[in-house]
C-alpha cells in the first residue's frame, strides 16, 4: 500500500496504479471512474485502503478500514517498535509522513467533498485510543465520515464486520453519516 523509499523493489502504491487497475480496466468490465474504485481492508490493508483513497482520493471513491494498525501513527506504541514498523514498511520518516493517516487528513480532507467515503471501524484493545483520535481528529477537520467503536473481535477477515463494511461501499450515503 506505499511505495517504500529505500527498496526499490517495494511499489506496491505505483505497481496497484500503474500495472494492477490498468490491466484489470483492459480486460474485465469496469467502471473506470472513481465511483467504482471502492477500497476495503483490515490492519495494515485498512491503513493502505485510507491513504489510498486519501493519495488519490479523484482514482478512488470510498474507503473502509477495520481495526487498522493506527498506533504507528497516534499511539500508544514504543518508540522502538515505531521504528522498525517505519523502518519496514516506508523506510525512512520522512517517507511515512507520505503515508501517514493523520498527515493525509490535514492535508487532503477536504478533497474528499461532502459526501462520507471514509468508515472507520475501531475495535477496542490496544488500537482503540489510536482510533479515537483519528476520528476526534476527522470530526475536528469536518471530514465527514462513519465511525464504528466495537467490542473487539477476531482479528480476520471473516470476523463479522464485512457485510457492514460493503454496504457502505456500494450504497449512496449521501445525508446520512
Amino acid at each position: 500500500y506505499a511505495d517504500h523509499d529505500k527498496d526499490p523493489h517495494r511499489r506496491d502504491e505505483s505497481h496497484l496504479l500503474k500495472t494492477v487497475i490498468p490491466f484489470v480496466d483492459a480486460h474485465y468490465t469496469t467502471n473506470k471512474s472513481a465511483e467504482g474504485r471502492l477500497l476495503i481492508g483490515f490492519s495494515k490493508s485498512g491503513w493502505g485502503a485510507f491513504t489510498l483513497l486519501l493519495r488519490n482520493p479523484e482514482i478512488f471513491h470510498k474507503a473502509v478500514g477495520w481495526d487498522t494498525g493506527i498506533r504507528i501513527d497516534t499511539g500508544p506504541i514504543p518508540e522502538e517498535e515505531r521504528q522498525e514498523r517505519i523502518e519496514g514498511l516506508f523506510g525512512g520518516e520522512n517517507n511515512f509522513e507520505r503515508y501517514r493517516i493523520s498527515t493525509l487528513l490535514k492535508k487532503n480532507g477536504k478533497k474528499l467533498g461532502d459526501e462520507a467515503r471514509l468508515f472507520y471501524y475501531n475495535v477496542e484493545g490496544k488500537r482503540g485510543p489510536g482510533g479515537v483520535e483519528i476520528h476526534r481528529l476527522m470530526v475536528e477537520l469536518e471530514i465527514p465520515h462513519r465511525y464504528l467503536f466495537e467490542p473487539k473481535r477476531k482479528h480476520r477477515w471473516d470476523s463479522g464486520w464485512i457485510p457492514e463494511a460493503v454496504y457502505f461501499l456500494v450504497n449512496d450515503n449521501k445525508g446520512n453519516e
